[in-house]
């Protein structure tokens, strides 16, 4: 973790293809570390996908780099090798590389960033396929957490899940608030929420990495080594 990025685009985008490509091929033969095992140190090469992720200025995300070794795959049927296509969201080996990727990126912001373990969970839990969004997010809610605001709103909203539990525990019908009348106050809440949806989602789309380009796909398959072929 502690290695610079490479400092070109170029370089950056060869050290993704390169980590990328073997992963998924070690994936692919059962090599994928296990517990304290990992002769092949993929999870050096995941940390470093994560690392040029977070440090260079590529608008890509983890699944932008997955994406990019999703070409064909061997297999065998009954002696007869045989090509196909893979799906990235069908893949069982594709969707365990992306939960490995994942996990490096908790390594990543929880133990070389420093970032608290809840803080870190929660991040995560509201999906963190952008690296440099999740920091962003991180960020924020470091700061925002030791606000006396974040305190309330923080206990209103663990009051809210535990009556909600308890609703679905006794079986209780919960429909959409459209179908009862609220309290004034309780609409005035709803309103200002559904207000600011249009705000916040024109916010995501200012992000700097929210206009993607897609090079890394054409290099990915262009830089493959021959040698897992």
């Amino acid at each position: 973790m502690e290695d610079a990025i490479p400092a070109t685009v170029e370089g950056q985008l060869f050290g993704l293809a390169d980590r990328i490509q073997t992963i998924v091929a070690m994936f692919d033969i059962g090599q994928a570390p296990t517990g304290s095992k990992d002769p092949f140190a993929l999870r050096r090469s995941a940390n470093g996908i994560v690392k040029i992720l977070a440090e260079s200025q590529l608008p890509l995300t983890l699944r932008d780099v997955l994406e990019s070794y999703t070409g064909e795959v061997r297999i065998d049927q009954n002696g007869i090798m045989t090509s196909r296509m893979r799906d990235i969201d069908s893949d069982q080996n594709i969707n365990s590389v992306s939960a490995f990727l994942i996990e490096r990126l908790n390594f990543y912001l929880k133990d070389y960033k420093g970032y608290a373990y809840d803080v870190v969970n929660a991040v995560l839990a509201a999906g963190a396929d952008d690296v440099r969004d999740a920091i962003a997010r991180a960020e924020a809610l470091t700061a925002a957490r030791e606000s006396d605001d974040f305190a309330a709103i923080s206990a209103a909203f663990k009051r809210i899940k535990n009556i909600l539990r308890q609703a679905e525990e006794k079986h209780f019908v919960l429909g959409s608030p459209k179908d009862v009348t609220l309290a004034p106050e309780a609409q005035q809440l709803a309103d200002a929420a559904a207000a600011l949806v249009p705000v916040v989602a024109k916010l995501r789309q200012q992000r700097p990495t929210a206009k993607r380009w897609r090079p890394l796909p054409r290099c990915a398959r262009s830089w493959t080594p021959s040698l897992i072929k």
